[in-house]
């Protein structure tokens, strides 16, 4: 739905609302409580240990974080502390799913660093207020090799050591191994004291996710969600009916540490549909060893990067069996986080079939728009961003000629920055200014031209230039 404003020239929005309603109180309730549309024997988690495929019920995942919330008590965690979840990418993420799962349903503000950057450690403790560390130190000391990630987790170390702050292996001082492969005690749940203190006394508006910017422009900055973004995503996707426009499937996922993927669990909780998740290094390290995974898993949604997919290309051309073997029933592939690959597209519907959709967001704002929702098939040679998810509102402020400034109203954004530079909570305007130059046809399809600040400049006249267009001008004349 389009319409001009006071603020913006174009004013483009969802013509489905959601609820004001919660789906849940807080992400405990999400875990525990009964939902009458999931159910329950349904799996959460398709992930490994080591080279074991495990799947983890909604039970087990119960029992795990019962079992972890009491293991967090003795130590003196408490519902609200600030804590940092280390996960270098190369140890089993089956135990950093379930341990992140149980520190934010407990009521934890979890710092989870998509890259950990070893000099930033202490001013992050700084920043957030951190009172603990966890890492798989354990796991890691019994890799042979990984020389750089070991010294990384004794710096880590050192840094909790200078800031008077407790470091803790979150498999050998949490068990959480023997919970992921125990006997489940039968009745153990709605007895269990401080699960019903835990759903009673945390609720949506507490943090719950730190997460770092990629850094490109400088120092990574910390953005911070509360539980109630990613309990309104969930309303926002089933008010877009996009669980049932090809989301709502088994979801592979390839990176832990971002907000896609953290979206993509809490979707799975949500609809009993299990998220696809495998070492991240293994994909480019140890092909042989995720390919049996995957063929156990047989995802049937992808959210990727491009990058990302064109390695699953070159993987199909080498290895032709795994067409059949691992993606036979793949049947949504989304291109997001970095402009969309026609090349790739192509090579997606040369060999599997499927028109490579797009989609576009941001660590600030999630993912809010996407060819999903577009009636149209998708243009591969001219790809729209697509149509906006519930719950979102794009305002357009006229940039130069028939180009945009492109500036984002949701309800599961980010709630306040962290700058690093300037120590202090940055909250974001009602509309957030993306920094992202677009165009916009008549019928509302949205299509992106580039950065403000990176690939465009003014000229002596105060127009503003492409940086693109000049230089397809001087590769003619040159």
């Amino acid at each position: 739905m389009k319409t001009e404003g006071n603020l913006f020239d174009v004013l483009i929005e969802s013509n489905r609302k959601i609820s004001d309603k919660l789906v849940a109180r807080n992400l405990a309730e999400l875990i525990f409580n009964r939902f009458p549309h999931r159910d329950e024997n349904s799996d959460i988690i398709w992930s490994h240990y080591d080279e074991e495929f495990i799947n983890i019920s909604l039970e087990r995942l119960r029992y795990i974080v019962a079992s972890l919330y009491k293991e967090f008590e003795s130590k003196g965690v408490k519902p609200g502390d600030s804590v940092i979840l280390v996960d270098l990418m190369v140890t089993n993420v089956s135990l950093i799913a379930v341990f992140y799962l149980a520190l934010v349903s407990y009521g934890c503000r979890v710092m989870l660093p998509m890259w950990v950057e070893t000099n930033e450690v202490s001013n992050w403790i700084k920043l957030i207020g951190c009172r603990f560390i966890f890492a798989p130190e354990e796991e890691i000391s019994r890799l042979r090799g990984y020389k750089r990630e070991k010294i990384i987790i004794e710096l880590i170390k050192e840094s909790a050591r200078e800031n008077n702050i407790p470091f803790y292996d979150i498999e050998r001082d949490f068990g959480t191994k023997k919970y992921l492969f125990e006997s489940i005690p039968k009745g153990f749940l709605l007895r269990d004291e401080l699960v019903q203190r835990i759903l009673r006394e945390t609720d949506a508006d507490m943090e719950m996710s730190i997460f770092t910017t990629s850094g490109t422009t400088g120092r990574s900055k910390l953005l911070v969600y509360t539980q109630r973004a990613y309990l309104n995503t969930i309303a926002a996707y089933e008010a877009s009916n996009l669980y049932n426009k090809g989301m709502g499937g088994r979801n592979f996922i390839d990176i832990f540490t971002h907000t896609v993927s953290i979206r993509a669990v809490i979707n799975a909780l949500w609809i009993g549909k299990p998220v696809c998740i495998v070492t991240s290094s293994w994909i480019k390290d140890k092909p042989e060893k995720v390919v049996p995974l995957l063929a156990r898993m047989k995802p049937e949604v992808a959210t990727l990067g491009p990058s990302s997919f064109s390695f699953i290309i070159e993987f199909i051309k080498v290895f032709p069996e795994l067409k059949e073997k691992v993606f036979s029933e793949l049947k949504t592939v989304v291109s997001t986080g970095a402009p969309y690959s026609a090349k790739t597209a192509e090579e997606y519907q040369e060999l599997l079939g499927l028109k490579l959709h797009n989609a576009y967001g941001l660590v600030e704002t999630q993912q809010v728009l996407t060819t999903l929702l577009d009636d149209k098939p998708i243009n591969i040679f001219n790809p729209s961003m697509g149509k906006p998810i519930a719950g979102v509102q794009l305002g357009l402020k006229r940039f130069s000629g028939d180009t945009y400034k492109l500036f984002i109203k949701t309800c599961f954004g980010h709630k306040y920055m962290i700058d690093p530079e300037r120590r202090e909570k940055i909250y974001p305007e009602e509309f957030l200014d993306t920094g992202d130059i677009v165009r916009v046809d008549e019928e509302e399809n949205i299509y992106y031209v580039g950065r403000e600040n990176r690939d465009f400049f003014k000229n002596g006249f105060g127009a503003k230039i492409p940086i693109a267009t000049m230089k397809r001008y001087y590769k003619e004349l040159y």
